[in-house]
């Protein structure tokens, strides 16, 4: 379903990233970036066993950030950008990872699309 002002929203461990995308195709984006991701690290020789340890770890990581600095509080804008400092990155690549391993473990069926992890479209 492709909702013309939808917002989308990924979230892994039941932890989502605050940042929503007002963009009804950014799910279908980000899945064709997570399959050429996946695609490529094949070609190099990664297995799909070591991918899949590769971005869980990395979610992990990022999740872990994320619930420590909230520190049972909002994800305020300061608090996500001093999340993605302790993992070394920047707020915008953060988010970028954080969405593109979740739907990376979608595909590769690490992960389920459900309840605790996965993709949520709001309809607005």
């Amino acid at each position: 379903m492709n909702f013309k002002n939808a917002k989308v929203l990924f979230y892994y461990k039941g932890t989502s990233h605050p940042q929503v995308i007002a963009d009804p195709d950014v799910e279908e984006y980000i899945m064709k970036q997570a399959n050429e991701m996946i695609l490529l690290g094949m070609r190099q020789g990664v297995s799909m066993k070591q991918q899949k340890a590769d971005y869980i770890e990395q979610l992990d990581m990022m999740e872990h950030a994320l619930v420590t600095v909230a520190n049972g509080g909002l994800l305020t804008k300061n608090a996500i950008l001093k999340a993605a400092e302790s993992v070394g990155q920047t707020a915008d690549k953060f988010y970028y990872w954080w969405c593109l391993d979740i739907c990376a473990l979608i595909k590769m069926k690490a992960i389920k699309d459900d309840n605790e992890n996965g993709i949520v479209r709001i309809e607005c």
